[in-house]
């Protein structure tokens, strides 16, 4: 971190011994010791809560990308909504420009009956029975 080696650390060692003296020398290491633990736990507590705060960040950030994905489905269901309702105008408006309403489907069935009927008694096959094979 500071790239101080050996030497460095005994010539620094020494010239506090001849400073303070013999006997106030180990207090002073003490006092040093105490003040670099001190340091290296509130560096530690810093880097805790900033890597806290990046956790949090990255909650937010998968929240919102979250929130994004669901208003996109939001959009294209509103947008198939107003499609299947203008559809459902235009259907009235094309059934009431024929006069009528739309066949039921029970009105269809009887339809269908009564067309194979005819076709059956003109003696026309029709379209639900199979070609007959050449013999």
């Amino acid at each position: 971190m500071f790239d101080i080696g050996a030497l460095e650390i005994l010539v620094v060692a020494v010239v506090a011994l001849l400073i303070v003296g013999p006997e106030e020398f180990p207090y002073l290491l003490r006092s040093v010791g105490r003040t670099f633990g001190k340091i290296r736990r509130m560096i530690g507590s810093v880097r805790d809560q900033f890597e806290s705060e990046i956790e949090k960040t990255e909650k937010i950030r998968e929240k919102m990308q979250e929130e994004l994905r669901i208003s996109n489905l939001h959009e294209k269901i509103e947008a198939g909504a107003e499609a299947v309702s203008g559809l459902r105008k235009s259907v009235p408006a094309a059934s009431s420009q024929n006069g009528s309403e739309p066949p039921s489907k029970e009105d269809t069935v009887a339809e269908d009956q009564s067309t194979i009927q005819n076709e059956d008694e003109k003696g026309t096959p029709h379209s639900s029975s199979k070609p007959s094979e050449p013999s």
